[in-house]
């Protein structure tokens, strides 16, 4: 029996021996091994490189130095590809010598590799043409100007009587330096990927939709009613839109808005020295076809407005705040017509030459008749020049003045100081030079029949030109 135990034990350690020097053989092999190759699982800068001779590094950096490639992810989902090669002045280069990266003493240890990774790094410098790079980005589809979308500020719009934020739009147009930046990056960290959303290279809507200035404005537009207030100058409208009308108040602290009475008077204002023509000058063409400039400060025709009137009428509009509201300044004084040139004359009207002791008459631009008509006698009694209207229209009337008393049957004062059109009975002529010596006291002396066809075929408030 106990022969039999020493045999086994024999036996035993005969296969220990074995195995220890088969494993002492494999150890030491390995040493030898690792001495010029990689050990397991090792990689160098990403690649693997297990088992390989060390010179393996070398085909490595000759792949890495060839080009880079970078996939660039864009707003939309899709992705480009850029390709930087070393005609484009890319270089990739390592610093220290391969074979200096494993120690002979590591190789002892070669067996730890079974288990553990080891990842290589080396001193990589990367280097690349910057103007190059600027290329070849500039090439990318992103960058196509019939593909970019700007982005548009949130901002307000009418729609209808409303007003409305309109959402902002970011839009796909991208900032060319910051784009040029994050792709550098990804070169010289060795990134195989670049998203530009990420990397903050899009422009974006500065003015959001939920901007406080949007909404302080849409408030207070509310608070207005979105209101629009026509104004009829007569041959033109003047629109105040709502943001115009928001000119007219004043806004507290607490968002409270209130009437700006010096603006609602500085608004008519204007408007009055734009549209008043009353006592101004304006274009006319004779009945000689030639354009003249009429119109003096002793003028009885014209617009003129009741500033004061028009005033209250604006703010009691306003006040009311009615959506749309259509209004007529107050005038003290209205003329018939309002052209572009500036003349308010119209087409109805009655016109007299001084120099020539004529008068013309004309209803819808149409000449009715003319007669020859003795004025002002000159340097004391001279009839004033301007455009006037009949103030009004009247029967038999004895004119009185200081050394008259004279009776006609049809009277149409133009003057509040007494100068008018009226026929003349006690006259047996009329035009030449009469009136240098003889002339009325500054009214229009006309025949009775020329006086008739005025009285019947016009009325109080037509304009009368004398020049």
């Amino acid at each position: 029996m106990k022969q039999i135990i020493m045999t086994a034990l024999r036996v035993l350690l005969t296969i220990l021996a074995v195995l220890i020097a088969a494993a002492g053989l494999v150890y030491f092999t390995g040493v030898v091994y690792f001495r010029t190759h990689f050990p397991f699982h090792t990689s160098f800068l990403g690649y693997d490189v297990s088992q390989r001779e060390v010179d393996a590094i070398d085909e490595c950096m000759q792949i890495e130095s060839d080009a880079v490639s970078l996939s660039i992810h864009e707003l939309d989902g899709s992705t480009e590809t850029l390709e930087l090669a070393a005609d484009a002045g890319y270089r990739r280069t390592v610093a220290e010598p391969a074979e200096g990266w494993i120690p002979a003493y590591q190789s002892w240890t070669w067996p730890l590799s079974l288990r553990e990774d080891t990842f290589l790094t080396g001193d990589v410098s990367i280097s690349y043409d910057r103007d190059r790079l600027a290329e070849t980005v500039a090439s990318l589809e992103a960058m196509d100007p019939e593909k970019t979308v700007l982005p548009e500020n949130a901002r307000l719009e009418w729609q209808g009587d409303h007003c409305v934020i309109v959402p902002e739009v970011d839009g796909n147009s991208l900032y060319v330096t910051r784009t040029i930046d994050a792709i550098a990056r990804a070169i010289e960290n060795e990134s195989d990927l670049v998203d530009l959303a990420a990397e903050d290279c899009y422009r974006k809507a500065r003015i959001r939709s939920d901007n406080a200035y949007l909404r302080q404005e849409l408030a207070r537009y509310e608070t207005i009613n979105f209101q629009r207030i026509e104004i009829d100058m007569t041959g033109e409208t003047v629109v105040l839109t709502p943001d115009d009308v928001l000119s007219f108040y004043n806004e507290d602290e607490n968002g409270e808005l209130s009437l700006r009475d010096e603006e609602i008077t500085r608004f008519v204002d204007e408007l009055k020295d734009r549209y008043d023509t009353y006592e101004r000058q304006r274009p006319f063409v004779n009945s000689y076809g030639n354009e003249i400039i009429v119109g003096t400060r002793a003028d009885t025709y014209g617009f003129k407005m009741d500033r004061d009137a028009t005033v209250a009428l604006l703010t009691e509009t306003l006040l009311n705040k009615e959506r749309l509201a259509q209004i007529e300044p107050v005038w003290f004084n209205q003329a018939w017509a309002r052209a572009e040139n500036g003349s308010d004359i119209g087409d109805t009207y009655i016109e007299i030459s001084i120099a020539d002791q004529y008068l013309w008459s004309y209803i819808d631009g149409e000449f009715q008749f003319g007669t020859s008509v003795v004025t002002g006698n000159t340097g004391n009694h001279d009839t004033p020049r301007g455009v006037f209207r009949i103030l009004l229209m009247q029967r038999d009337v004895t004119l009185v003045g200081d050394d008259y008393a004279s009776p006609v049957s049809f009277w149409m004062p133009i003057t509040w100081s007494g100068v008018g059109l009226h026929d003349a009975p006690w006259r047996g002529s009329f035009g030449g030079r009469i009136y240098t010596y003889n002339g009325s006291h500054g009214c229009i002396n006309m025949p009775y029949w020329a006086a008739s066809n005025l009285y019947w075929s016009y009325y109080a408030g037509t304009p009368v030109v004398i020049w």
